[in-house]
């Protein structure tokens, strides 16, 4: 399929997707959708099949619109939620828990700054199940400026340009295209899926994630509508956006945790059944301290996702930097761990876990290759001039 776009696959309205009134429901779809996500979740990827059907019954669920505000008709559900349901879904398959991340990401940013009428369009398309893929990253060198722009020929706005991957765009209906407008400014503008000049190439072939429907994105001229440009810029300069993009991240790498977690448990439980005395006290060891290592990141996760709801309409920029800090220590708590987790898997279980059916060895896939994405160093980085340089929220810098 490399370098065709795939069928057209919608053609109309939807229909409306289910309502999510609140956490506890949210969190309650999250568990019936990953229960059916996990089943297939091993063949998929071996077979680099995309989840159509699986994506459907996620759309119809109302999950990808749970953050929207309830002033729009929404749940608004805190991030705290936010998170424990993507580490749900991502448990049971990462690729299509990554197809919403980006979603989820665009919809914060329109509903921080986007205007009445943008939220009551956008927010309102995302309630109805209208899913958006994603494209930021471009095929230049790394700190080259974005060379995707807005412009405007004979008064009517157009972007042109091409991103080295667009997440989830295949199987989406509009696609969220970061670019920059006339005065260098980051925008969000939101394309549909069958504009004429955008074209979507099918050649994602990394090792891992490999089911993120994703894609080379090419735009040549295509007309953009004033109440699809997205002031991105605004929510950057002016609210925790990084925090709300990177804890959806961050539990993606917890649910990959989990499930390695897990299929290392279901596979000494199947070698040892219940005659724990002859398991080896290494293997005790080791599980012991993967546990830990997932309890921790569950904990700095729901600990990131209080400071981000506490703070994400406080307008106070200490709070944001601190809930900002709170979930890179989350995330490379979450990635650090998973990698962990995901190599250790074939020490406890030996021999039999590089069988080519159990596919094992996706774990390992999705979490390097999610985690490269953006590197925890970087985010280490952070961490350490934050504690270095800057107070903790409510403490005064020390000489």
């Amino acid at each position: 399929m490399s370098g065709q776009q795939p069928a057209r696959r919608w053609q109309g309205p939807l229909p409306l997707a289910r309502r999510i009134r609140d956490d506890q429901e949210a969190l309650q779809r999250a568990r019936e959708i990953a229960a059916i996500l996990a089943p297939g979740a091993a063949q998929r990827d071996q077979e680099r099949r995309y989840p159509e059907a699986e994506l459907e019954a996620f759309s119809a669920s109302g999950l990808w619109a749970i953050s929207v505000p309830q002033a729009y008709g929404g749940a608004g559900v805190s991030y705290k939620t936010v998170a424990r349901v993507f580490t749900l879904l991502a448990a049971a398959d990462p690729s299509v828990a990554q197809l919403a991340q980006g979603h989820t990401s665009v919809l914060a940013i329109v509903a921080r700054v986007g205007t009445q009428e943008q939220k009551h369009d956008v927010l309102g398309r995302a309630l109805a199940g209208y899913r958006l893929g994603t494209a930021g990253a471009e095929p230049g060198a790394v700190g080259q400026a974005m060379q995707t722009r807005i412009s405007t020929v004979d008064g009517q706005a157009q972007i042109s340009g091409q991103k080295f991957f667009s997440t989830g765009a295949l199987l989406s209906h509009w696609v969220a295209v970061y670019a920059l407008d006339e005065q260098d400014r980051l925008t969000v503008c939101l394309v549909d899926r069958q504009a004429p000049g955008l074209l979507i190439e099918d050649d994602w072939h990394s090792f891992g994630q490999r089911t993120t429907a994703s894609g080379t994105l090419t735009l040549d001229q295509v007309p953009l509508e004033p109440r699809y440009i997205i002031p991105a810029w605004r929510a950057y300069a002016d609210g925790p956006q990084n925090a709300v993009t990177h804890i959806t991240h961050a539990a993606i790498d917890c649910g990959i945790l989990q499930a390695a977690i897990d299929d290392s448990l279901a596979c000494l439980r199947e070698r040892y059944g219940t005659d724990l005395a002859t398991v080896d006290g290494h293997i005790l060891q080791t599980l012991g301290g993967l546990q830990i290592g997932l309890h921790g990141a569950q904990e700095l996760l729901d600990r990131a996702g209080d400071l981000l709801d506490s703070a994400i309409f406080s307008g106070d920029p200490a709070r944001h930097r601190a809930a900002e800090i709170a979930v890179y220590e989350a995330k490379v708590q979450c990635a650090e761990t998973a990698l962990r987790a995901c190599s250790v898997l074939f020490e406890l279980v030996g021999a039999r876990a590089t069988f080519s059916q159990r596919n094992l060895d996706r774990h390992w896939r999705n979490a390097r290759t999610h985690t490269v994405h953006d590197p925890v160093y970087l985010r280490q980085r952070d961490i350490g001039r934050y504690w270095l340089g800057e107070a903790p929220l409510g403490q005064e810098q020390e000489e």
